[in-house]
């Protein structure tokens, strides 16, 4: 414990050193070499980059609670966080069951543009908090393969996201706030646990591609043909029986994946676009 608390206090010195001008690397490369000759794990897993001595990218491990201090960097843009615990992240008892929570000072960091999340260890859910709704200059959100079964309804708020990819994951329904995000281009939902999707996803008309291949859709949403941007639609592996005639109106779709459902017939003009494909 007296180790930890010495690398801890450590990095609050170099903290010092930064705000004097300091060259981030040096500190960096220091810091991360120590950690893991200790056995407790890297707070960096890449090297910042920097810009006007600002730290505006930088990878980080949580193998423990990580220090408030690193929450100063207010003008961080970039920011990868691999969760390679099984603690509640949050400082409070840690309970028997695996569990993680994304740190909700990853919340004060504003300046965010790009946030990828990663778990390195199996766990039975990983949970986002509803303060991600602060990041409102968010255009990049990746969370793969991380056991998240919940998105909050402060998703909504992300209105400068264009790319959200949420694949691998066990999510099983998706709040219609995420009708807010018109800036969106790009949306992947594959491998999830999706039975139904919001009428609200007709609200995204930029989006160019919607994947959606292995999950349990059953039915599609009319609205789902206001899509007018889209130009790939991935419904291969759900369990449809039947795809909506607004799909027919798409008229940028060029890839339309339907293979593995259970459709008996297709409507006129979404044959077409198949036939277009081939």
């Amino acid at each position: 414990m007296k180790q930890k608390k010495r690398i801890i206090n450590h990095l609050k010195t170099d903290w010092e050193k930064v705000k004097k001008d300091v060259r981030l690397e040096d500190i960096y490369r220091t810091l991360e070499a120590e950690l893991g000759a200790m056995g407790i794990g890297n707070y960096c897993t890449t090297y910042p980059i920097i810009d006007n001595d600002k730290i505006i990218k930088l990878g980080l491990t949580l193998t423990e609670k990580i220090p408030d201090i690193l929450y100063e960097m207010k003008e961080l843009q970039c920011l990868e966080l691999k969760i390679n615990t099984t603690v509640d992240l949050e400082g409070d008892n840690i309970p028997d069951e695996i569990q993680s929570t994304v740190p909700k000072g990853t919340c004060e960091l504003t300046q965010l543009k790009s946030l990828r999340i990663r778990t390195e260890f199996e766990i039975t859910e990983l949970i986002l908090p509803d303060c991600i709704g602060n990041l409102t200059k968010l255009e990049k959100l990746q969370i793969s393969e991380a056991t998240l079964k919940n998105l909050p309804s402060t998703i909504g708020n992300l209105i400068n996201m264009k790319e959200l990819i949420l694949d691998r994951n066990e999510i099983l329904t998706l709040p219609d706030s995420i009708g807010n995000l018109i800036n969106l281009n790009s949306l992947d939902l594959s491998e999830n646990k999706i039975i139904s999707l919001p009428d609200s996803i007709g609200n995204l008309i930029n989006l160019n591609s919607l994947e959606l291949r292995k999950n349990k859709l059953v039915t599609l949403p009319e609205g789902i043909g206001n899509l007018l941007s889209l130009e790939r639609l991935n419904l291969n592996y759900n369990h449809l029986t039947s795809v909506p005639d607004s799909i027919g109106n798409i008229g940028r779709l060029r890839h339309l994946l339907l293979e593995e459902n259970k459709i008996t017939s297709i409507p006129e003009n979404i044959e077409r676009i198949l036939l277009k494909q081939t």
